[in-house]
């Protein structure tokens, strides 16, 4: 059984927030691993208040 929580914005409080998957991008060139050497896309959802507009992961 999966348990969910409400993520709430760290500096305003609110539970107006959205999920901003940059993972979802994938590019598909010889020179991807070069180009994707300094992300880590395995961690790469970030939350994005609605309200005051942080962003926070």
């Amino acid at each position: 059984m999966a348990i969910t929580t409400t993520e709430t914005c760290p500096l305003c409080g609110t539970d107006d927030v959205r999920v901003d998957d940059v993972a979802w991008f994938a590019v598909a060139f010889e020179r991807r691993a070069e180009l994707l050497s300094d992300v880590d896309v395995q961690d790469a959802v970030v939350f994005l208040c609605r309200e005051c507009g942080v962003t926070w992961d």
